[in-house]
């Protein structure tokens, strides 16, 4: 796979393909693109843009989604949640769960006078 065919993939990624779909479109794999990636730094950080754009598309949709008063609420949880948890692996900088390391601890020492 050339670097153009990478963009193509990256680009039909963006747009909301599928990783499958859009390798298949310019008549490859997702095996062969993803070999590419682990081998080129540049395709692999254009890959994780076009992952990370994918992640805002689905919040989009999720709004959508949210404020279609045509569905029951079941159908709308039913739609949200496999999108925001897409979202949130695809962008997790932004849409992902905050996940909070702070550690409070009490230290409690006693010194000895040495003479």
């Amino acid at each position: 796979m050339n670097r153009e065919t990478a963009e193509a993939v990256a680009e039909r990624l963006c747009n909301g393909e599928g990783l499958r779909s859009a390798t298949e479109a310019v008549n490859s794999s997702p095996q062969s693109f993803l070999r590419v990636v682990g081998k080129d730094p540049e395709i692999a950080e254009l890959y994780a843009r076009a992952r990370e754009m994918r992640g805002w598309l689905l919040a989009d949709e999720i709004i959508e989604i949210a404020d279609d008063s045509s569905l029951t609420p079941d159908d709308r949880r039913t739609r949200i949640d496999p999108r925001k948890w897409v979202a949130a692996r695809f962008n997790s900088r932004h849409l992902g769960d905050k996940i909070d390391h702070t550690l409070t601890a009490e230290i409690a020492h006693k010194f000895q006078k040495i003479e």
